[in-house]
């Protein structure tokens, strides 16, 4: 809009062209806007006119996980000489905002990873007529994928791009989720599931979230592991009541895990070992909040213990100890969490039978617990109770784990293996135990991964599937055979 002009002392030139003006010759506006150029000291602007950012720069387009960008800008007022600086951002957090009269800059750190990988920042400048301007700056970074692979006792799932569910293998319990208890050796969809976002199967039983933060579950459910209130089997999936705004989930051998939007975490199935970290009884037939977490985003599930992520990038753990898998340096179990000693800046983590890894914001490994198989990858077979770095090579930027074995991605797309071997688990066309990181047979251009009891499965980014391991059962997707100790294509489906 323009300002609105008055002329303190009329010249002979300026009335001409204002009569002229009034006969409609000439465009009044335009002509003031001229003569207040012409002699800026007979004009007075009438009203207050907003901020303008003139100025603005970023460190970076681009960062890495807990890696930081600085924001500056420059604005200026015609009517202010000072002026207030907000910053907001749509993840992360903004750290140490520094402003002068007209100027800001801002430090933005980035979260485990964002949605659709884009965070905007924006910065508001506001003069004392709470007059403002705003300026937005977009970072890329790691998008906030969740895992679509998921592999159990003798049995595999993914979910479609579409929000399907489709399964394989073994199905005594139930757990492929199609109605019946008959094994199968294709990929067949789960029917009734829509929207689904993750999957999670335990020893004999699956976990799906749905879009809307509803958790579905089936198969075995003798410990109340499905979470219905019941101790019967679930051939096809039932809600899981009383669970809302789920964002992450963990299926152990015999119990389950959830995270709530609120940072809270509930577990529900087998207490036997504490497992569940919270109450006295064995099992809980419905979801009871697990004591004494808060502000958790992740979670691990083993066969008696269990791991959870804070935001601030430490671990806890609770439950079993025997081998040392709460990593706080002990034997003892815990029936409520314990902080896993020495870790920081952690992103992910992977449970197996009595071990448990988790991955560094730097691409790191570290792994503590049971290594009788060296599944802690760190080049021996002795336990460790706190964690040790595994021996697997640097730029790691997800990771999986079996029973007793281990599989992790570098950022160039390549599969690593270690621990245990026996059904060819490992992938590297060998039956050998690892207990140093091998690279898995034809490893290139995938995306996702899944670790199993003792099989492997992993998704390249053409969508095809891809197995090996143990298939007594079909879990690799073909009619069951011996064991395929390099990966095979999953013949008749792909997650897009």
């Amino acid at each position: 809009m323009s300002p609105k002009v008055m002329w303190r002392r009329v010249s002979s030139a300026a009335l001409t062209t204002l009569l002229i003006a009034m006969v409609g010759c000439v465009d009044f506006e335009q002509e003031g806007k001229k003569l207040c150029q012409q002699y800026p000291s007979r004009c007075a602007v009438i009203g207050n006119t907003a901020p303008i950012i003139i100025e603005s720069s970023q460190s970076t387009l681009y960062v890495e996980t807990e890696s930081p960008v600085t924001f500056q800008v420059t604005a200026q007022d015609d009517q202010s000489s000072s002026l207030q600086f907000s910053w907001v951002a749509s993840t992360g957090s903004l750290e140490n905002p520094q402003s002068t009269k007209t100027t800001s800059t801002a430090t933005w750190f980035s979260s485990n990873c964002a949605p659709h990988g884009t965070v905007t920042v924006t910065v508001t400048a506001t003069d004392d007529q709470d007059l403002s301007a705003s300026r937005s700056f977009t970072v890329s970074t790691r998008p906030c994928v969740r895992p679509p692979l998921s592999s159990g006792f003798q049995d595999s799932f993914v979910v479609r791009a579409d929000g399907t569910v489709w399964s394989w293998g073994y199905n005594g319990f139930g757990q492929l989720g199609d109605g019946t208890s008959a094994s199968r050796h294709k990929p067949i969809q789960v029917p009734g599931l829509s929207g689904i976002i993750a999957i999670a199967a335990g020893h004999s039983h699956t976990l799906a979230l749905r879009s809307d933060g509803t958790v579905w579950a089936w198969g075995a459910n003798t410990s109340g592991q499905l979470g219905d209130g019941t101790t019967l089997d679930r051939h096809a999936p039932v809600q899981v009541p009383a669970l809302s705004g789920i964002t992450s989930l963990a299926a152990g051998t015999e119990h389950s895990l959830a995270v709530r939007s609120d940072g809270t975490v509930w577990g529900w199935g087998s207490n036997s070992a504490g497992q569940l970290g919270a109450g006295p009884e064995t099992r809980y037939l419905i979801p009871i909040q697990v004591s004494g977490l808060s502000d958790m985003t992740a979670l691990a599930a083993g066969t008696y213990h269990s791991l959870a992520l804070r935001r601030d990038g430490t671990v806890w753990a609770w439950g079993l100890n025997a081998s040392g898998e709460l990593g706080d340096g002990s034997t003892t179990p815990h029936l409520t969490p314990v902080q896993v000693s020495g870790l920081a800046n952690i992103k992910l983590l992977a449970a197996g039978h009595s071990h448990s890894l988790a991955l560094r914001v730097d691409g790191t490994v570290w792994a503590w617990g049971n290594n009788s198989w060296g599944q802690l990858g760190d080049g021996t077979t002795t336990h460790r109770l706190t964690p040790v770095q595994a021996l697997v090579p640097s730029r790691i930027t997800t990771l999986a784990s079996g029973a007793s074995h281990a599989l992790a991605m570098r950022n160039d797309s390549e599969l690593w293996a270690w621990g245990d071997n026996l059904s060819g688990q490992l992938g590297d066309g060998t039956t050998a135990r690892r207990p140093t990181p091998v690279q898995v047979s034809t490893s290139s251009d995938f995306i996702s991964l899944a670790a199993g009891n003792v099989q492997s499965l992993a998704m390249r980014n053409d969508g095809s599937l891809w197995a090996w391991g143990n298939n007594d059962s079909g879990q690799l997707g073909e009619s069951a055979s011996a064991p395929h100790p390099i990966p095979a294509q999953v013949p008749g489906i792909t997650a897009f």
